[in-house]
């Protein structure tokens, strides 16, 4: 078992290697939450951007969640949108306050979260069931270079 300084350096490695794989793979231009050039393109990631923003320039309502679509079109909510509701809601208390603009985007560094999230909990799990350092950076680093989540972020990132 690995002592807590032990775990805690591995996972800062593992956090290390999946920011370097991120860098690799993708732009880091995403990770600028005030450039949404690149959410306005095809894919996940335009339609996400838009329902934020319409969800973000509504006033807030007795359902927190809820977008109205326009007069007679009905309502749905930022859950239904793919655009993270919890993140959307905490980003949208900023946007009330004004401490950032409704234009902002935060998937960038929601889709580098995740990554990191991935590296850590493959380690963690790895750990606990007995494994090296080593083969738990070596493990960790190859379920990060997966072929199916790098070959499914080109559709959320607008290049199918």
């Amino acid at each position: 078992m690995l002592s807590i300084e032990g775990r805690f350096n591995l996972i800062l490695s593992v956090s290390a290697i999946a920011f370097v794989i991120f860098v690799f793979f993708f732009d880091v231009r995403i990770l600028n939450p005030f450039s949404i050039s690149w959410t306005q393109g095809a894919g996940d990631t335009y339609t996400q951007q838009t329902a934020w923003m319409h969800f973000a320039n509504q006033s807030w309502s007795f359902m927190p969640s809820m977008i109205r679509k326009g007069e007679g079109l009905g309502v749905t909510s930022v859950g239904f949108t793919d655009s993270i509701p919890l993140v959307a809601l905490l980003v949208k208390l900023l946007v009330t306050f004004e401490l950032v603009p409704s234009t902002i985007q935060y998937f960038g560094v929601w889709i580098l979260f995740c990554y990191i999230a991935l590296g850590v909990s493959v380690a963690l799990l790895l750990v606990r069931l007995g494994l090296r350092d080593a083969e738990v950076l070596a493990i960790s680093f190859f379920v990060l270079l997966n072929p199916v989540l790098l070959f499914r972020m080109q559709y959320q990132l607008g290049h199918p």
